[in-house]
């Protein structure tokens, strides 16, 4: 009845540990933050459940079972952290357009795609504002920013790696557009 598939991006590992080490260094740590990292990561197999039963013609009903698992240690790890601290509900809330936005790639078998990737570090910098607000207010602006954006940079510079160096280095027409964007006046 429960069936898992094992996910196979192992440059989501970086993007589950990064941003929440980057809120602990900026912020300090508390036994809340190993309550994020088990729902980070009950979420990061929820979804990619929840996104393999979508691609999948024949729909096996299994993954959704095991998801709902998954979404069970979600909401308890998650819950006291909102407890705790009530303003991160809202930059949970905003995970859930940019998750089903992910959803919608995945319905489409087209995970790879560069705004798909873009928005799946978006909501994974979004733990790393968390992490930080765990020891801080929402207010300490100069503390939550530079993590989300030094974890934003970091990952976005990753993806035009694997873009550019791995995915893409044989097809002519990526390397043409991604020179174009580099070159003055270029816009794409």
């Amino acid at each position: 009845m429960f069936k898992f598939k094992k996910p196979n991006q192992h440059g989501v590992w970086s993007m589950i540990v990064v941003p929440i080490a980057f809120g602990i260094a900026a912020s300090g740590f508390t036994f809340l933050h190993i309550l994020l990292y088990i729902g980070v990561l009950a979420a990061y197999f929820m979804s990619d459940q929840v996104f393999f039963y979508l691609k999948k013609r024949k729909k096996d009903i299994g993954y959704i079972y095991t998801a709902s698992i998954f979404a069970l240690i979600v909401l308890i790890s998650f819950i006291p952290i909102v407890l705790y601290r009530n303003d991160t509900f809202w930059i949970f809330l905003l995970m859930l357009p940019l998750s089903f936005i992910n959803a919608c790639f995945a319905k489409k078998k087209n995970e790879r795609a560069f705004t798909n990737d873009l928005i799946a570090v978006m909501i994974f910098c979004l733990f790393g504002i968390i992490s930080t607000l765990l020891n801080t207010a929402i207010s300490n602006i100069q503390t939550w920013l530079p993590v989300f954006i030094i974890s934003f940079m970091y990952f976005f510079g990753t993806i035009l790696y694997v873009k550019t160096m791995i995915r893409e280095k044989k097809s002519l027409y990526y390397s043409l557009r991604f020179c174009k964007v580099l070159t003055p006046g270029g816009i794409v």
